[in-house]
């Protein structure tokens, strides 16, 4: 009885096509860990900007739960910083303003403008 395993001869063609698919995959590999990677270095960054420390990523803190705190704290933010006794306006006026500002007593209305 023979303990030697048998080991099948395949065609070089085959073996061709098999080596061949299997760098593909390889290579599919490396760029999809280089995307992965680049997002992560953008989601760090914007973590950063919003909380002033980079994340920690671990199982238990993930790409989903840095943009939740980010999300989190744009939803609480004043941004930009509105100081006390401040109010915004619009850049342009609205059809509202301009009449308000035609019917007060001490502003002249010229029609050129």
């Amino acid at each position: 009885m023979d303990n030697n395993p048998t080991i099948p001869l395949y065609p070089q063609e085959y073996v061709s096509t098999l080596l061949s698919r299997i760098a593909e995959l390889e290579a599919s590999e490396i760029k999809l860990i280089e995307e992965r990677d680049h997002a992560e270095d953008a989601l760090s960054d914007m973590f950063e900007a919003a909380t002033g420390e980079r994340p920690k990523w671990s199982n238990w803190f993930g790409f989903r739960d840095a943009v939740d705190v980010v999300a989190n704290r744009h939803d609480e933010s004043n941004y930009p910083e509105i100081p006390e006794g401040c109010v915004v306006v619009p850049l342009v006026p609205t059809t509202e303003m301009i009449a308000a500002a035609m019917d007060s007593i001490d502003v002249t209305f010229d029609d050129d403008d």
